[in-house]
């Protein structure tokens, strides 16, 4: 269903302290690159040098496609699709999507919610986890036509499952997919965040998003912030995209909770996470992609006339793509890499230095569970 990286030189300084007669030189670590673009060519990320392979999982399972979305308890939640015979999401596979959890060091599968049955299947649309609790989005719909949604729960130490909220709240019959920024729940505190479609026009096109809430216990949805197209946790905070400004929200506020002169621009697409914010701006044609993170400092990657997609990642590492093309920016070391193989970042997100790289080839182990390298090489 959706399934979604730049040159970079190291500066080094050195100081030398001098106490009394006795002096010693110390070595600090390099100060990571500010600025990259996309021209020329940023270095591939090399297995070995940059990167290092954890697990090699299968692409394909039981003749169904895998999905990766998050990890707990060190198993990772994935989804696996009902397909065609060409792989492509098909209502002929009887046995439609499911959730599951695999581990990664012997692949052992373990299916945790089937909701689909022969002639109605269910597919996976995107997966948050919150400790040990994965919130998830599904549809009946296979294709990009409508997302009539339902939103899950599942407590993964009781095994008690429950369905949160759904489209039909909103009262729009087979709404239309929101923007691709909506697509993933968010959990803050005791409640989970969806961004969905609320009007439409006469033609089933999208009028307006708003950012719901609801309790994980379940119940009415909560409008808190009308015409959000986007949504993202970020520890006990909220980002929106709004008005095309990646605003800081207080959930605590309710509809009144923007955070003021928090926001960042972001005509051209955004993502937040836990200590980083990234947005996308446009000026005189070209597009500028600027990174903000409390630990590693500010970053911008020059993205010319491309545009950006598959906005990812960690406190650690940004990822992106532009049209067939994939990019990884190591926000510790301070490099842009392109992803060989790679054009769909839109899964790959982890937490810290991990994450999944999946390289589109034929390959049934072309899903690699990899985490970055210490330091620079």
């Amino acid at each position: 269903m959706t399934s979604a990286r730049k040159a970079a030189a190291i500066a080094s300084a050195m100081a030398a302290v001098v106490l009394g007669t006795t002096s010693c030189t110390t070595t600090k670590e390099p100060e990571p690159q500010r600025q990259f673009a996309l021209s020329p060519a940023p270095p591939s990320f090399t297995e070995g040098d940059d990167y290092t392979v954890s697990s090699r999982i299968p692409t394909v399972l039981d003749g169904q496609q895998v999905v990766y979305f998050d990890r707990t308890d060190g198993r990772l939640i994935m989804s696996l699709s009902g397909t065609s015979k060409s792989g492509q999401p098909s209502e002929d596979d009887p046995r439609g999507g499911a959730l599951i959890s695999v581990d990664p060091k012997t692949n052992e599968v373990t299916e945790l919610a089937r909701h689909g049955k022969p002639g109605a299947p269910r597919y996976i649309v995107d997966v948050a986890v919150a400790g040990k609790t994965v919130v998830w989005v599904e549809t009946t719909q296979g294709n990009y036509d409508a997302m009539p949604w339902r939103l899950y729960a599942l407590n993964l130490e009781t095994g008690e499952e429950k369905e949160l909220a759904s489209y039909q709240q909103l009262g729009i019959k087979d709404p239309p997919w929101p923007s691709p920024d909506a697509i993933r729940p968010q959990v803050v505190g005791d409640d989970v965040y969806v961004v969905a479609v609320d009007r439409v026009d006469d033609q089933q096109n999208v009028v307006q998003t708003s950012a719901y809430r609801v309790p994980l216990t379940g119940g009415r949805l909560e409008k808190v912030v009308p015409k959000a197209t986007g949504a993202w946790a970020a520890g006990r905070q909220l980002d929106v995209l709004l008005d095309s400004t990646l605003a800081r929200w207080d959930p605590d506020r309710g509809s009144s909770g923007e955070v003021t002169d928090a926001g960042m621009p972001a005509d051209c697409g955004a993502f937040a996470t836990k200590g980083v914010r990234v947005a996308c701006t446009t000026a005189d044609g070209r597009r500028r992609l600027t990174v903000e993170s409390t630990e590693h400092g500010r970053f911008t990657v020059n993205l010319g006339k491309n545009t950006v997609g598959y906005l990812n990642g960690t406190s650690d590492w940004i990822s992106f793509s532009t049209g067939d093309r994939a990019f990884l920016l190591d926000l510790r070391r301070g490099k842009l890499f392109s992803l060989p193989g790679s054009n769909d970042t839109g899964s790959n997100r982890l937490s810290g230095s991990s994450f999944i790289y999946v390289k589109q080839t034929s390959s049934p182990d072309a899903m690699r569970l990899v985490t970055l390298v210490n330091g620079d090489r």
